[in-house]
């Protein structure tokens, strides 16, 4: 969309790091000198490998601007210069890297959603509802225990598909196991709360089921998970997903896993979340306490 142009290595390094830029061209200093003289300059394309696709697309883009750069228009002879492409946080642009930590993060999401939109619709189906306002227990009791089965079934989910990534994927796990754990917990947290949500206005498992199909498919498409959020049209479906928590969660779980991000930038991806679970469990726990009236 736009050309920035960095002043030394640790401002392009922060571009990628942060995902500003896709793809960033390095070029030294005496390649004016080296071009001249025909002495084979060399210029650096670093991309972001955590973008297969992107990467890929961007570094042919690239490489054919300098073959075409390489031909002057009063010398027919192509002068020597190569290209040398680096592929930041997945060398090898093993597609599956990016898919399983995208993955380590939705399928404990879908597994809490499901679990805490069917849990007050099945105690309905069952008429076990009332007598559950009847036991001496406050609301909040009774959704913070509702959220916390949820939790840890996610928790245990999260846990499985990260072993299995380890051992059969050869993920290249790099960061904070502790910092994983912790902002998964919170991510969940905030999906449970959506998924009780759900429940409290639902009749039935089916109703239930049905509405936390619609609540996902769009939760997953504006992530960016499947396209980047800049490709996300119109603009305004952009501008929605700072209210969707996998977003957040997407940069927190690639960063850890394949760059070792720094405390940092997990906590400013962290916040959002933070205050998404406590605005969803809040309205849940309303919701309880207006339908158990």
């Amino acid at each position: 969309k736009k050309i920035d142009f960095y002043k030394n290595n640790n401002e392009m390094k922060n571009a990628l790091d942060r995902e500003k830029t896709r793809t960033t061209v390095y070029i030294n200093n005496d390649f004016t000198k080296k071009y001249k003289a025909n002495a084979n300059p060399e210029i650096l394309i670093i991309t972001d490998g955590r973008r297969t696709n992107s990467s890929q697309i961007t570094e042919g883009y690239i490489t054919e601007i300098i073959n075409n750069f390489s031909y002057l228009k009063d010398k027919p002879k192509k002068l020597p210069i190569t290209s040398v492409v680096s592929n930041s946080y997945n060398p090898n642009l093993s597609y599956h890297w990016f898919i399983i930590a995208s993955l380590m993060g939705i399928l404990p999401m879908t597994v809490v959603v499901l679990l805490s939109s069917l849990s007050l619709a099945r105690e309905k189906e069952e008429g076990t509802f009332e007598e559950l306002l009847v036991l001496p227990f406050s609301p909040f009791e009774i959704i913070f225990s509702k959220l916390l089965t949820c939790l840890i079934f996610g928790l245990l989910n999260g846990i499985i598909i990260l072993i299995l990534a380890l051992i059969f994927f050869k993920i290249p796990y790099q960061g904070s196991i502790l910092l994983y754990f912790i902002s998964l917990t919170l991510f969940l947290v905030s999906f449970i709360g959506v998924g009780l949500f759900i429940s409290t206005f639902s009749k039935t498992q089916q109703q239930a089921m049905l509405l936390v199909f619609v609540f996902m498919f769009p939760s997953i498409m504006l992530s960016g998970y499947t396209s980047p959020i800049e490709n996300i049209t119109p603009d305004f479906l952009q501008k929605m997903t700072i209210f969707n928590p996998l977003r957040f969660f997407l940069v927190i779980s690639k960063g850890i896993i394949l760059k070792n991000m720094n405390f940092y930038y997990i906590f400013l991806n962290l916040l959002p979340i933070i205050f998404i679970s406590f605005f969803t469990v809040y309205a849940s726990m309303r919701a309880f306490y207006l339908k158990s009236k």
